[in-house]
């Protein structure tokens, strides 16, 4: 692989070649940790080409994708200690709801939310509307990306862009001096959080009957 270095030569016999696969390491304070998940298999791609790797890192004692430091946390968080053989980490297993808020603990684990907490889970809520978009609002977990998808019948869904503010002008007042032009916000295919707080998006709403929409983030 290019590490696109200064100094270093680009495709020595020391590269991978295309199609061969490999095992990717990070090291986190001198220990060396692999990959439990990759999103897609183990291969070289082609020069130029830019290929996405989703890692889960850390001990996974029970293999079901979830980092034992998460799972211990969790747990922590929920008032249940480890007894004398330790933590028990098959109370909080990948497809298991453990608070029973309907939200599996995997898919707590993504969002960021607490898995021992059933009053904590990603919710999309609709603020207010306009006459051609929605607001809409839910709590952000720092750095995580969202992104939204849209349907009329709630059968096919699409990808909906995002406003970070109200894409319609603001209403003219006849009586006031005239007021700056409007800017409208740049279209978002995704928005990544820059704190963990509310978050309020806009996007597009069918005019001629409802809309649905679902989160996605990851």
């Amino acid at each position: 692989m290019d590490m696109q270095r200064l100094g270093t030569q680009t495709y020595t016999g020391l590269a991978n070649a295309t199609g061969t696969a490999f095992t990717l390491g990070v090291v986190l304070h001198d220990i060396v940790y692999y990959p439990i998940e990759m999103s897609q298999p183990r291969a070289i791609g082609h020069p130029g080409e830019r290929i996405r790797l989703d890692l889960t890192l850390g001990i996974d004692s029970d293999g079901d994708g979830i980092p034992d430091a998460w799972e211990q946390s969790q747990l922590y968080a929920g008032g249940i200690m480890p007894d004398a053989n330790g933590w028990n980490l098959a109370l909080i297993d990948r497809d298991d709801d453990l608070d029973g808020d309907g939200v599996s603990n995997w898919q707590e684990y993504i969002a960021g939310t607490f898995a021992t907490d059933p009053t904590d889970n990603l919710a999309l809520q609709v603020a207010a509307t306009t006459a051609t978009h929605a607001r809409l609002r839910f709590f952000g977990i720092y750095n995580k990306v969202y992104s939204l998808e849209s349907s009329t019948d709630l059968q096919i869904w699409t990808p909906a862009d995002v406003f970070l503010s109200n894409p319609e002008p603001p209403p003219v007042d006849p009586e006031a001096f005239t007021p700056p032009p409007f800017v409208p916000p740049v279209a978002q295919t995704s928005h990544r959080a820059v704190a963990t707080d509310f978050v309020d998006l806009y996007a597009p709403a069918d005019t001629s009957g409802r809309t649905f929409y679902r989160l996605k983030v990851r």
